[in-house]
């Protein structure tokens, strides 16, 4: 695959144009807008207070707008509101569908629609959050979060969850106790201030949360996240930079995904906050149709720095509810950065990253430099696909005769001793392979051995956990199809927690398809997309009834014809409420242990599961799903597996995955 990647970024380097039709920065115009005073358009009050938030304001500004965008409109309350200034509005292209502009803030139909991989909450920031308004994920670091309103609403935002309130999520900061919780751990030395956009405070508020943060010894550097200089360059006043210039060293991050958004008024901005100091760094998401282009993204990137701002991240998009539409393939990235390096300056770079769903924090993706490495060389590759050779130096230390500069010279072999030099070797080699997960015997695996490894495996998990069942509480089919619908992004006890009292309310599929979507919504409220999955179970039920006499069908193509069910949800059913092995369900925690125990090499959950078919007998398909589950709950965990105490541990590549913590100790 890589040398596919070197092969396409170089053909596109040399068909692409000198030209670079965005290098300007271009002023906006006033559009539709064009009776307003200056003064009322460069305000930025009046900016918030005029944005575009209805389905009638778009359609009067683009009349022809398609059938996609009006329903994803109609029902974007139900996730993430619409907003958008008049300013950004102008940088939309009307006739155009694809417009990269478009893409980022007019709400589509296709938000409804989740994939099953998709969560409200991708990065686990909610598990991380020891008081309200903090996600401490990071040792040395926090996220202090002190709105859930933005300018503008980005519609593959990733706190889409808490972010417009349109879930109901209903977040409130609580600023004096996210203080205190500053002051009283020590190890903070960084605050990121994020929400929403904390550039919509006022000057005054800013200064008060700057100021008290400031005021905290440990506290080192603060920095602030904003896609205010984006959406709203008229809020970045001189007034502004001289607030946050008091409290150096603080540095700001925006957040631009193409080089249309750097307009001549973002760049009076972006100007602004570096003449007053303030290192600004950028931070992009990979999306279809917005920035999946070498030659758009070398162009943002060139002009990002024209601006005195450095390329920082580029984040594959997380997997947020309802952004499948938006999002390209990881290679697509790593083209990218491929294409990028050595072709403009490593200041232009950014890092690709990928934001580990569950909470597993940010993984730099690169391309494949590295050819071969062991004890003797690593061979490497740059950016034209040549390669080079590079002796390497052992990790352990040498034993240095004071005052020379060379290693001792390796001792021929006496007795049959191997000598203290090439037992180093052998020793940091033999390391290496310990502590590669995938190390080149897994690597070449046979299936046989791989299928007589996964048996040992099951038969293990099968041991240890031989009460291993379905965690959702149901006692007929129905019931567990409905849980499972509301399972989707949501713990099994969340869920537990709702259908208590739901399934004494509504009894059959009868009972959900005529009850009002505002009474069942009302009942599932506490988890989250209550809307959308209210909005499916009452179409589900709707055809159960219809087609099935209210009962839940008994095959694959049936259940996947019901509204909010998919593969997943289907297996889930057929396993549990008939004990049909029809095929195995890939969950979060399956997809992960898949992947760890090196059943399978695939990253989407159609193909995780025909691997997993094919090592697993077919009527062994649903409790493997239980065992690998009730595995990754309690033992295998998505941050913190505990490697040391896992008893598949020496089948495992991945054992050594704990390698960073400490062992724990015997008690005497």
């Amino acid at each position: 695959m890589l040398d596919s990647i070197v092969a396409e970024t170089s053909a596109g380097l040399q068909s692409s144009s000198s030209s670079d039709p965005f290098r300007n920065f271009e002023t906006t115009s006033k559009g539709a807008w064009e009776a307003i005073s200056d003064l009322d358009w460069n305000d930025w009050r009046w900016q918030l207070k005029n944005r575009i938030t209805t389905l009638a304001q778009i359609e009067d500004l683009i009349p022809n707008l398609p059938t996609e965008e009006r329903e994803g409109i109609q029902l974007a309350d139900q996730k993430l509101s619409l907003a958008i200034t008049p300013y950004y509005f102008n940088l939309i292209d009307p006739d155009n569908v694809q417009c990269p502009i478009r893409q980022q803030v007019v709400p589509k139909i296709n938000e409804t629609k989740t994939a099953d991989w998709e969560m409200t909450d991708p990065c686990g920031e909610d598990n991380n959050s020891p008081v309200p308004g903090i996600v401490h994920r990071y040792p040395d670091r926090i996220l202090f979060l002190v709105t859930d309103r933005c300018a503008a609403y980005c519609r593959y935002c990733t706190r889409s969850r808490m972010v417009s309130n349109a879930t109901g999520y209903n977040f409130h900061p609580e600023l004096e106790r996210q203080l205190d919780y500053v002051r009283e751990h020590s190890e903070i030395r960084d605050v990121l201030l994020s929400g929403g956009d904390p550039l919509l405070l006022s000057d005054s508020k800013i200064d008060y949360l700057l100021s008290r943060l400031r005021a905290i010894d440990h506290v080192e550097f603060l920095r602030i996240g904003s896609r205010i200089p984006i959406f709203l360059p008229q809020r970045i006043t001189r007034d502004l930079c001289a607030t946050i210039k008091k409290y150096h060293p603080l540095f700001v991050s925006i957040h631009t995904n193409h080089p249309i958004e750097l307009t001549a008024e973002v760049k009076v901005g972006l100007d602004r906050l570096a003449d007053a100091g303030i290192p600004l760094g950028n931070q992009s998401v990979l999306l279809r149709h917005v920035n999946d282009r070498l030659d758009v993204m070398r162009s943002l990137v060139r002009k990002l720095l024209r601006c005195r701002v450095r390329p920082y991240y580029l984040y594959q998009c997380d997997l947020i509810s309802g952004s499948s539409h938006l999002r390209t393939s990881v290679t697509e990235g790593i083209k990218i950065i491929k294409g990028l390096q050595g072709h403009t300056t490593g200041y232009a770079v950014p890092q690709f990253v990928i934001d580990a769903p569950g909470g597993g924090g940010k993984i730099p993706i690169n391309p494949k430099s590295i050819i071969s490495h062991n004890a003797n060389q690593i061979v490497i590759r740059n950016y034209e696909g040549q390669t080079f050779e590079y002796p390497e130096i052992p990790e352990r230390p040498i034993n240095w005769q004071l005052g020379k500069h060379s290693a001792p010279k390796p001792k021929p072999k006496s007795g049959g001793q191997e000598s203290p030099w090439v037992a180093l070797l052998r020793s940091s080699a033999k390391e290496d392979r310990i502590l590669n997960p995938c190390h080149d015997a897994m690597l070449r695996e046979s299936k046989k051995s791989r299928q007589q490894r996964v048996a040992s495996i099951i038969k293990r998990l099968e041991k240890v956990y031989p009460d291993a069942h379905c965690e959702l509480n149901f006692k007929t089919p129905l019931q567990l199809l409905i849980a499972t619908i509301l399972s989707a992004q949501c713990t099994d006890k969340q869920v537990n927690l709702v259908t208590t009292t739901l399934f004494d309310r509504y009894r059959t599929a009868s009972d959900f398809a005529k009850a009002p979507l505002s009474e069942l919504q009302s009942s599932i409220r506490r988890i989250g997309l209550f809307r959308a999955k209210a909005k499916n179970i009452k179409a589900c039920c709707k055809r159960l009834v219809e087609h099935y006499e209210g009962e839940v069908p008994r095959t694959m193509d049936a259940l996947t014809s019901l509204a909010g069910v998919g593969r997943k949800t289907a297996n889930v059913v057929l396993g549990n409420a008939f004990g049909i092995n029809a095929g195995v369900v890939v969950d979060t925690h399956v997809s992960r242990l898949s992947q760890r125990f090196h059943f399978t090499e695939a990253t989407t959950p159609d193909k995780i599961e025909q691997d997993l078919k094919t090592l697993a007998p077919q009527n062994q398909w649903a409790m493997l799903s239980h065992w690998m589950i009730w595995h990754g709950r309690r033992r295998c965990h998505a941050r913190k597996p505990d490697c040391h105490q896992c008893e598949v541990r020496s089948l495992c590549p991945a054992k050594n995955l704990q390698k960073v913590a400490k062992k724990p100790q015997e008690q005497p």
